[in-house]
């Protein structure tokens, strides 16, 4: 990560991150949606333009 700062009126963290390290938040919230919420995943997308697309290997059964 290259920089944080907290944006008080937003309430939240703002991060500047590599493509690299984009990629693996993306990846993070795709596991976290597998547990039942999708919002953070789905928040990341719109705002960023950034969804991890599982390889049909990540997803398909034995």
């Amino acid at each position: 990560m290259r920089t944080a700062v907290h944006d008080r009126g937003a309430g939240r963290w703002r991060l500047t991150l590599t493509r690299e390290q984009m990629e693996s938040v993306a990846y993070g919230f795709w596991l976290h949606r597998l547990s039942g919420s999708a919002a953070e995943a789905n928040r990341f997308n719109r705002d960023y333009g950034l969804l991890y697309p599982p390889a049909a290997s990540d997803v398909a059964g034995p």
